[in-house]
């Protein structure tokens, strides 16, 4: 995307809060929201990891698409589906 992330550091409970709050707007609206308690408990994950090899040696799980172009579809169907503007 070529940008750089601001990284704003919010209290859990006012998160919680504003991902309850997300919720309740998005079912008023009859719209997914972006925001939700569970996206709240996924951001105070510390040490996320994207990692496929223990799939591979465990399950012999090959990815067919790279990380690179993984990234790229996945950017362009969110701007294509509007949910992701600049």
């Amino acid at each position: 995307m070529a940008r750089r992330p601001r990284v704003v550091r919010i209290p859990f409970p006012l998160a919680r809060a504003a991902g309850y709050g997300a919720e309740l707007w998005a079912n008023m609206r009859r719209s997914p929201g972006i925001l939700s308690r569970d996206k709240v408990l996924e951001a105070r994950c510390k040490w996320w990891t994207c990692d496929a090899r223990r799939a591979a040696e465990d399950l012999g799980f090959e990815a067919q698409t790279s990380l690179e172009a993984g990234l790229a579809g996945t950017l362009a169907w969110y701007k294509e589906a509007g949910w992701l503007q600049y």
